[in-house]
């Protein structure tokens, strides 16, 4: 439904910038479709996590990348819940729809290990530019990782150094 939708250009979700987040309370509400493709989209992740525990229970390593983790909000996390402060937070689909969200999240235990390759942002987008790279880079780099488990990686190293250094921590664990 949301992909016939988005071609025939009736979801609004595709527009939602990335800025979003902050607009503060000049919020708009992003529209229905785009609630219902971070439900999808949280359900999606669910059941690639469940598959992924299930074949590293087996035994398996398994590298998974961008995790949803708690400390980062604008990527891969609960987005309505966070999102959603205008009038329409009470409505009861809306607060149907953000529950279903975090009830998929919820499910999704941390990782083993936690690697985080922090880069500062503007190498980031040098490095890759398109859309969202700058932010997400930035709530990266901004996070305070002291009190996680996380082993954070200076990834401004040279390619060969972020790997050594990556691979001596999997090897460590196992």
């Amino acid at each position: 439904v949301l992909k016939i939708g988005t071609i025939l250009h009736l979801s609004r979700f595709e527009t939602v910038p990335v800025t979003y987040v902050e607009n503060g309370s000049s919020r708009q509400f992003p529209g229905f479709s785009w609630l219902i493709r971070q439900v999808c989209s949280a359900r999606d992740r669910l059941l690639t996590y469940k598959t992924a525990r299930r074949f590293a229970s087996n035994g398996g390593i398994l590298i998974s990348d961008r995790f949803p983790i708690r400390q980062i909000k604008r990527a891969d996390s609960p987005n309505a819940s966070i999102q959603m402060t205008n009038e329409k937070k009470d409505h009861w689909l809306v607060k149907r729809l953000i529950n279903l969200e975090l009830k998929y999240y919820h499910q999704i235990l941390p990782p083993e290990l936690l690697i985080v390759l922090k880069l500062d942002p503007m190498i980031a987008l040098q490095r890759k530019q398109e859309e969202g790279v700058l932010e997400r880079s930035k709530e990266f780099w901004e996070c305070d990782w002291e009190d996680t488990t996380a082993h954070v990686v200076d990834a401004s190293q040279s390619k060969e150094e972020v790997l050594s250094q990556v691979m001596r921590l999997v090897w460590s664990k196992l």
